[in-house]
């Protein structure tokens, strides 16, 4: 499997938190030390970034 990597403009990342924020998804991630994030699985990383191949 390879790596993949996307770049998020300003307003894409507003977005992206107002959606998450809407759906409740922004939570605590207990591999942080507990502090709220977001955490995207790989089947919707293409719904928000375009993919680019880790060359």
């Amino acid at each position: 499997q390879q790596i993949k990597w996307g770049i998020m403009l300003k307003g894409e990342v507003k977005k992206f938190l107002s959606w998450h924020e809407k759906k409740n998804l922004v939570k605590p991630i207990y591999y942080m030390g507990n502090k709220l994030g977001i955490v995207l699985h790989q089947k919707d990383f293409d719904k928000w970034f375009t993919v680019e191949d880790w060359e």
